[in-house]
């Protein structure tokens, strides 16, 4: 049995049919809609919800005490 450890980014955008719908941040016209509270966590996106705290997807567990810095 192989297993395959490559890794892959990815948004799912349910019902556009804009293939270039919300695949980049906006500029400095719209600070603060959310994009800013994006951050690494080892090779994994976490979200800021908090001064010290931040949610990421149940199935990374635990990313190994990796430092969450912003994008």
């Amino acid at each position: 049995m192989a297993l395959d450890t490559t890794s892959a980014e990815a948004v799912i955008l349910y019902r556009t049919g804009d293939s270039t719908a919300n695949t980049t941040a906006p500029g400095l016209v719209a600070p603060h809609e959310g994009w800013d509270y994006e951050g690494n966590w080892g090779g994994f996106l976490g979200t800021a919800i908090a001064p010290h705290f931040f949610i990421s997807a149940t199935h990374i567990s635990q990313a190994g005490g990796k430092v969450f810095t912003a994008t």
